[in-house]
């Protein structure tokens, strides 16, 4: 007798046809093509970051940049295209990647950008997070200003992140996500002495000593100094570990003394 094949033709198939298998970083990139997602483009170098800014222009992305720690001939780019721009590390800690420099000119333009600026600690270690106002007091030393830095761990950054109808800002409706520090919050020395998570309690220290609570000031342009000069300050460190209001007088790279006035020069 004849066999019979119960295996049907390629052209007679009654079988359901597979579907493909998803990828899914390509359905991610769709997402980011089509603007449902913004997309976050860690750069450092000027032709970095120009090729970053080209490529969003391109395709018309909803995006921002991150690092910029080399940006150089790119400020003028940022601050006409001003994306959301996430910056850092502006100081070297532990774990903190390799590309951070010592050099705090780097930053100089900053300020000077027309967007949104968050500031981040681009630690290798998750426990960085809590070096993060660390950074943003050497964001103020390095060029932005206290505005800019509060905002950029606060509410700039959940704008970049898209949560700021959440949190951000203390705002009505908003979750009650809140720190209370015992000094100035761009102060690293400062405590917390209570931080509250969605309306609970989730670390509290309310005998934490407050620090002095020292007027934080913008960084001042000076390029050179005197061979002599003097500072004068209301909050004076003094050798038993107080504070006092005192004018500081240097000559050639020494402290030549200390006065309550400043001098008649």
């Amino acid at each position: 007798g004849a066999a019979t094949s119960s295996t049907a033709s390629s052209s007679g198939s009654s079988s359901e046809p597979k579907k493909p298998k998803k990828d899914p970083t390509k359905e991610m990139l769709v997402r980011v093509l089509e603007g449902e997602l913004p997309l976050r483009i860690e750069a450092h170098r000027a032709d970095d970051v120009a090729h970053a800014l080209r490529l969003a222009k391109e395709y018309k992305l909803t995006f921002s940049v991150e690092g910029v720690t080399q940006a150089g001939r790119t400020w003028e780019q940022l601050r006409q295209s001003h994306p959301p721009i996430v910056a850092g590390p502006f100081t070297a800690y532990e774990s903190t990647p390799s590309y951070a420099s010592s050099d705090r000119r780097r930053y100089d333009s900053l300020a000077d950008v027309d967007g949104l600026i968050a500031i981040a600690t681009f630690s290798r270690d998750s426990r960085g997070s809590r070096l993060l106002r660390m950074q943003a007091a050497a964001a103020v030393s390095s060029g932005l200003t206290q505005e800019q830095a509060l905002r950029g761990i606060t509410i700039d950054a959940a704008r970049i992140l898209g949560i700021a109808a959440d949190t951000g800002s203390i705002e009505v409706g908003k979750l009650a996500d809140l720190t209370v520090v015992t000094g100035h919050p761009l102060n690293p020395a400062a405590p917390v002495a209570l931080t509250i998570s969605h309306g609970r309690i989730t670390h509290e220290q309310l005998e934490a000593t407050a620090v002095p609570s020292l007027p934080l000031v913008d960084s001042v342009p000076l390029k050179d100094l005197a061979k002599e000069f003097a500072l004068k300050s209301r909050h004076v460190l003094q050798p038993d570990g107080t504070f006092a209001a005192a004018v500081v007088h240097v000559k050639e790279g020494r402290i030549a003394g200390l006065s309550s006035d400043a001098p008649a020069n």
